[in-house]
C-alpha cells in the first residue's frame, strides 16, 4: 500500500490504519479515529464509508446521526474516503 505522505494529517493518520482495497473484496472495516467511528465495505463495485460519532456501536446510534459516502473501489478510493473521514473529524471538534 502506498504511504499516504500526499495526504494531508489526519487524513494520513486514518489511511495508514486502512488495510488494501483488496481486504475489502471479503471484509468490512470499522476503525475509529479520535471519537469518530466508522465503517468501510464493499457495496457492488464501490466502497460505501459510514461514519457517527462515539462512544456507541453502529447498531444503536440514530440514522440521522450517521453520514455517508460512496467512493470508488480502488486505492485512490480509499485516499477520498480518508479525506472525506478526516474532514468530518476536524466538523466535529467544533
Amino acid at each position: 500500500m502506498e504511504s499516504g505522505k500526499e495526504l494531508g494529517f489526519p487524513a494520513q493518520e486514518i489511511y495508514r490504519e486502512i488495510f488494501e482495497v483488496a481486504y475489502f473484496k471479503k471484509s468490512i472495516y470499522f476503525g475509529s479515529y479520535k471519537g469518530l467511528h466508522f465503517q468501510i465495505r464493499k457495496e457492488g463495485e464501490e466502497l460505501l464509508v459510514t461514519a457517527w460519532p462515539g462512544p456507541y456501536i453502529m447498531e444503536v446510534t440514530p440514522e440521522e446521526d450517521k453520514k455517508k459516502k460512496t467512493v470508488e473501489f480502488s486505492e485512490e478510493g480509499l485516499k477520498e474516503a480518508s479525506g472525506w473521514l478526516a474532514a468530518l473529524h476536524g466538523e466535529q471538534k467544533k
